[in-house]
């Protein structure tokens, strides 16, 4: 409505409209011209409406996140640790000079590595260092992952790590996909999404299975069943979506977190401790430094050389693994992420374009001086190769 000296008077009820339905309801606003001064008041345009695409996706993610806060109330005995006290580990680790393999970490707070205070323990850190020591090359690590985040509100994280160009990506992400009211073969199927996005941009890609979150003491007790079951049945899932996606699978199963809680969880009894989280991260690196190998042989330059670790190894479609290989169909290994903690299922592609899984058996802990598999995807050189360094 305009006022008395026909400038625009924005209504009280407006304040209580957010800002983007505002400004479509507004079409201009006049500067009211001062006492005395006869010269036309200026006119100024109002900013350009947002669109009614992004204005959903912006109403969704708050309702996301009320959704979030209230189910966390219902499941939860008590707040949780934010992530704000974790120390950033993003830059350069490793030598300083060379070519960089670029780290992006996505997914969640177990990511993030909630529950840490210390830049070496978070998973960034550790797994960045192991590729340096592995690979005698440069790592530049880029977290993208946030606290709190879920399978849905990846897209974000994704398209982030996009722009940086292609490298190795570990994504940890379905610990809050959980308790949501969304079906869980719909959150795998997103996940394979965000796989493929990755994959056609030139990473190599290592996900996690989902952990057992109902193991956590700050559940209340009608959660924990609940929690356990869904946990097992999306690890299952994003077994078969990752690996149909073309990424390589680790399974985080781990009984020790429910006869060992004082020790493996930190303080609110939700986030994992740094000793478990170093627990996931000795599962998980093998299987990056089996990334960052088959990305270095596919992307290393010529004139750059080949580092130590990349000269060729013996072994061929006959090699096999000291502590266990097998070959299995999805489905098999949907339920073999269960049965075996801490391996790494690969996805091998047959000739005539069938897949199959490779699932290698790593010790717990893995030793820092294993040497990983290089994992060639091409049909017919599936077979991963390994050897003592």
């Amino acid at each position: 409505m305009r006022g008395p000296a026909g400038e625009w008077i924005t209504p009280l009820f407006l304040g209580l409209v957010p800002r983007p339905t505002r400004d479509l309801l507004r079409t201009r606003v006049v500067e009211r011209a001062p006492p005395g001064d006869q010269r036309r008041a200026p006119v100024r345009s109002a900013p350009p409406p947002e669109s009614p695409r992004n204005l959903r996706a912006r109403v969704a993610r708050r309702v996301r996140r009320v959704g979030n806060r209230a189910g966390s109330r219902l499941v939860l005995r008590g707040p949780l640790w934010d992530g704000s006290s974790v120390p950033d580990p993003e830059g350069r680790h490793g030598p300083a000079h060379g070519e960089a393999l670029r780290l992006a970490v996505l997914g969640d707070s177990s990511a993030v590595t909630v529950g840490v205070t210390r830049v070496e323990q978070t998973v960034a850190a550790v797994l960045a260092d192991g590729l340096a020591t592995g690979l005698g090359c440069p790592v530049d690590v880029h977290v993208k992952a946030r606290a709190g985040a879920t399978t849905g509100s990846m897209g974000r994280q994704i398209r982030r790590a996009s722009r940086l160009g292609p490298g190795v990506a570990i994504v940890q992400i379905g610990g809050n996909d959980v308790f949501l009211p969304v079906s869980l073969r719909r959150t795998a199927a997103r996940l394979a999404g965000h796989v493929g996005n990755l994959r056609a941009g030139g990473w190599e890609v290592v996900v996690t299975s989902c952990p057992d979150v109902g193991a956590a003491g700050a559940l209340r007790r009608w959660a924990r069943p609940l929690g356990r079951w869904r946990s097992r049945r999306l690890a299952s899932l994003q077994t078969a979506a990752a690996l149909r996606a073309g990424a390589a699978v680790v399974s985080l199963t781990a009984p020790e977190f429910r006869t060992q809680p004082q020790a493996l969880y930190c303080a609110d009894g939700f986030h994992p401790s740094p000793a478990g989280y170093r627990l996931f991260q000795d599962r998980a690196l093998p299987a990056i430094l089996a990334a960052g190998h088959a990305h270095r042989n596919r992307t290393l330059s010529p004139a750059a050389g080949r580092c130590p670790s990349d000269e060729p190894r013996s072994g061929g479609h006959d090699t096999h693994y000291p502590y266990g290989d097998y070959e299995l169909t999805v489905p098999e290994a949907m339920r073999e992420i269960h049965r075996r903690p801490g391996s790494t299922f690969f996805p091998r592609i047959s000739p005539s374009g069938a897949l199959s899984v490779w699932c290698v058996v790593w010790p717990t802990p893995a030793p820092p001086s294993a040497v990983p598999p290089t994992f060639d995807r091409r049909p017919g050189h599936a077979t991963a190769q390994a050897g003592a360094r």
